[in-house]
């Protein structure tokens, strides 16, 4: 004798359209172009030619491993790093084309 239920399939409570890079460009313009940055500490390098597109009005997130530098990125994007001593970042961050690190 077999409890078993007969199982239903059921739709989804949430459907997510998630765009993928080949679509990303085509639905919305770039909002934040990140070229060729490289950020140090003092003489420790943190980040190595990171290159992104972020488009406007979309999700990003950063996932990673613990070290891999996702924070470093966020604190060069918020310019956070120029309140610490010794930090300094090359490339270019541009938002809407305007550099954010100009002076």
């Amino acid at each position: 004798m077999s409890d078993s239920k007969p199982q239903t399939s059921r739709a989804p409570a949430i459907s997510l359209r998630v765009p993928t890079a080949s679509n990303a460009a085509a639905l919305s313009p770039t909002r934040i172009s990140v070229r060729n940055i490289n950020a140090f500490y003092g003489a420790k390098q943190a980040l190595f030619d990171v290159n992104l597109e972020i488009p406007d009005n979309a999700v990003t997130a950063f996932i990673g491993a613990s070290g891999c530098g996702k924070s470093t990125l966020l604190r060069c994007l918020n310019r956070m790093n120029d309140t610490i001593p010794h930090a300094r970042v090359e490339g270019q961050i541009l938002m809407d084309g305007l550099d954010i690190n100009a002076a």
